[in-house]
């Protein structure tokens, strides 16, 4: 399959509301709250990507490694597209830009050199460290999607964390980047926890910790609890909470023995953004077989 010819016009698939409505979307749902909380359990192999913008950055140049072309000067992940890259995600200075980069290549998941074609033009390229590292998520993404469809082969060599499918799956993200985008800003609670450091690991933590739980309360004691497990400090943990609080997702109770209540309107938005990823993943997946090597046989 070739580039389309407008990215943007790339439609999911299995809509948020098909994936709500499949029969097996509560045992998905579970799977992918699971995964995410598990996530980044490998602390030292994933050092430096729990910050959002860093993890950003990273997951961008995997993306443009994986369809880079060197007989296509227009696949290089050059400076200049990091810099506007990095602009649509809030990071505007070319400085800050250039401390994102240093930090990647100091920590062995990116290099920088000059672009074959021109001298003048630096890209950015992943490492291999950088594409095992990446293969980790594939499982986070396709284990559920493999509960909705188990019959996709697609899904199942994303379980596998194939590293052909993993270069096909982040060569197709490229031309999805909107959808994703989508999701965030059409889900700000969850855009409120993933923006934060391990974000997204302290959020689905806390779903799970009240799973099953009539009052979706946690026990006491959960800041100390999800600090340890996610390797950030407890003021981390506890601001995280508060700004949770002042935006009507959680109630917290109990002073130093804090329990925190999961209210609905978080309840509800944490399903619809896993729905929404799961229909973007979906489309991702679907696109990512096609370019297979054996996707026509």
């Amino acid at each position: 399959m070739s580039e389309p010819s407008s990215a943007e016009s790339l439609r999911p698939q299995l809509s948020r509301a098909a994936v709500l409505a499949h029969p097996r979307f509560a045992e998905a749902h579970q799977a992918f709250v699971d995964e995410m909380a598990a996530a980044d359990i490998h602390r030292g192999r994933r050092r430096g990507l729990n910050d959002f913008r860093q993890g950003v950055c990273f997951q961008l140049m995997v993306c443009f490694d994986a369809a880079r072309d060197p007989s296509n000067p227009d696949t290089l992940f050059t400076t200049a597209k990091v810099i506007q890259a990095m602009g649509q995600m809030g990071v505007t200075h070319r400085r800050a830009v250039a401390e994102l980069v240093g930090r990647l290549c100091e920590d062995g998941y990116a290099t920088v050199e000059r672009a074959a074609h021109d001298r003048r033009l630096i890209e950015m390229r992943a490492t291999e460290k950088a594409r095992e590292v990446d293969r980790e998520w594939l499982q986070v993404l396709f284990k559920p999607l493999s509960i909705l469809e188990p019959d996709d082969p697609g899904f199942r060599l994303g379980v596998e964390r194939d590293p052909v499918f993993h270069k096909a799956f982040r060569h197709s993200s490229l031309w999805t980047l909107h959808l994703a985008a989508e999701a965030m800003e059409g889900h700000p609670e969850a855009d409120y926890f993933v923006q934060q450091i391990q974000g997204s690991r302290i959020m689905m933590t806390l779903m799970q910790a009240v799973r099953g739980r009539e009052c979706r309360r946690t026990e006491p004691g959960f800041y100390a609890r999800v600090a340890e497990r996610c390797a950030v400090s407890h003021p981390h943990v506890r601001k995280i909470m508060r700004g949770a609080e002042e935006r009507g997702l959680v109630k917290l109770s109990g002073g130093s023995a804090v329990t925190i209540e999961v209210l609905p309107k978080m309840h509800e938005a944490v399903v619809n953004w896993t729905a929404a990823c799961m229909s973007t993943s979906h489309l991702n997946g679907k696109l990512a077989w096609t370019l297979m090597p054996d996707a026509a046989a």
